[in-house]
């Protein structure tokens, strides 16, 4: 299968959140990142909007990302 990044990314393998703005966090794993996004592994992505908050320990504000591709239990985001 052809590689269409643009970007190398690295394995993280790091816990995160996905913040909603009327929900409870979603508790999700970051398996990999790039400059310009992130491959999350969540327990379904149902009910998981387009666009949603990302946060994570080492970061101060969580990150505003839009998912740009679904998976059965991951999605690929781009930070905004």
């Amino acid at each position: 299968m052809p590689e269409h990044r643009r970007e190398e990314r690295l394995v993280a393998d790091a816990t995160a959140q996905i913040i909603l703005p009327t929900h409870p966090p979603i508790g999700c794993r970051i398996l990999d990142v790039s400059w310009s996004g992130a491959r999350l592994r969540v327990g379904s992505v149902l009910g998981i909007p387009d666009t949603f908050r990302l946060a994570t320990r080492t970061i101060t504000e969580p990150i505003p990302v839009k998912v740009v591709w679904r998976g059965a239990n991951e999605l690929g985001v781009a930070y905004l």
